[in-house]
């Protein structure tokens, strides 16, 4: 039976405000879960991405202008992830097509 692997961070972020991020990976083989070594492997890497994911917020908070209004800090973010999801998208096609 294939097990998961979650790893929960929680993040203060100051003035009362937190962000919580979690890391999971799902069908971990009994053969992987039975083996320490892959496991310690597993959650450290979950470990790292979840850190990874969190310096990446704090740099994109860092990149937005302060003073600007709500709605367009929506335009911003709504930008940024119109053009990630592009860029995968157009990677995973590309992979698709070789």
């Amino acid at each position: 039976m294939n097990k998961t692997s979650t790893i929960e961070r929680i993040y203060a972020l100051g003035n009362y405000q937190n962000i919580k991020i979690t890391d999971t990976i799902t069908e971990i083989p009994d053969t992987v879960l039975e083996d320490n070594l892959l496991m310690d492997g597993i959650i450290s890497l979950q470990l790292v991405n979840t850190e990874l994911t969190y310096r990446r917020y704090l740099s994109m908070l860092e990149s937005l202008p302060e003073g600007t209004t709500n709605d367009k800090l929506a335009d911003i973010l709504q930008n940024f992830r119109d053009t990630t999801y592009n860029q995968f998208l157009a990677q995973l096609n590309q992979k698709q097509e070789i």
